[in-house]
């Protein structure tokens, strides 16, 4: 239920960094730490967005960390 919600956000704006940024921060809280990384690496590619970079860069230590 909560996971559809941002799939409905992501088509209302696909241009949006803010909200694939969110759904990568729900995906990191899941475990699902590649689709995060997916999701974060696009929300960066759409613009400006430091608590989205300061995620990104936690979640890419920590799987080098092997998490």
């Amino acid at each position: 239920m909560v996971e559809e919600s941002y799939w409905q956000e992501m088509e209302l704006e696909p241009l949006s960094p803010h909200v694939r940024g969110n759904y990568a921060h729900f995906l990191l809280g899941q475990g699902r730490l590649q689709e995060a990384r997916r999701y974060y690496e696009e929300a960066l590619a759409l613009g400006d967005y430091p608590l989205a970079r300061q995620q990104y860069e936690e979640l890419l230590e920590r799987m080098a960390q092997g998490g």
